[in-house]
């Protein structure tokens, strides 16, 4: 999970991560994706946590890539991969809330905030404040006909 990722990256725990992707995508327990540009991976974006038709939505892209839209476009991607290929009616989300961008990210995607909870952060080793969100999956809506 990108959550409890550190940095400067722990090679081992990396290792780990990785070979599990195979398993929790067969499983249906997590989808991992890697965001190529011109043929360097520049982030990642991924469902984890997925149970009970939830599941929790997560990127990273490195520095460089901040402000250009990929995170948004990522997450659009992911976000329509949930709801219409793995079937989930609810994704989850969370940032810290001093990472206004990422806010921004998650509000343009459509998620609500739901809740602002203090979490501790392996990336900075010290509890953070992280607002919560979420996204349901939108329900079609009923169509009467009313014919005189």
């Amino acid at each position: 999970m990108l959550s409890r990722a550190t940095f400067p990256p722990d090679r081992a725990a990396m290792e780990a991560w990785f070979g599990e992707h195979e398993r929790e995508w067969r499983e249906g327990r997590a989808y991992r994706f890697a965001v190529e540009r011109g043929g360097r991976v520049i982030g990642i974006v991924d469902i984890d946590g997925v149970a009970d038709g939830e599941g929790d939505l997560g990127y990273w892209f490195e520095k460089a890539s901040w402000g250009q839209g990929y995170a948004f476009e990522a997450g659009s991607a992911v976000v329509r991969f949930g709801f219409d290929v793995v079937g989930l009616r609810r994704i989850r989300a969370g940032h810290a809330v001093d990472n206004e961008a990422s806010g921004r990210v998650l509000e343009k995607l459509g998620f609500s905030v739901v809740e602002t909870v203090w979490r501790e952060s392996v990336s900075r080793g010290e509890s953070v404040e992280v607002r919560r969100l979420a996204l349901e999956r939108e329900t079609p809506r009923e169509v009467r006909w009313r014919v005189e």
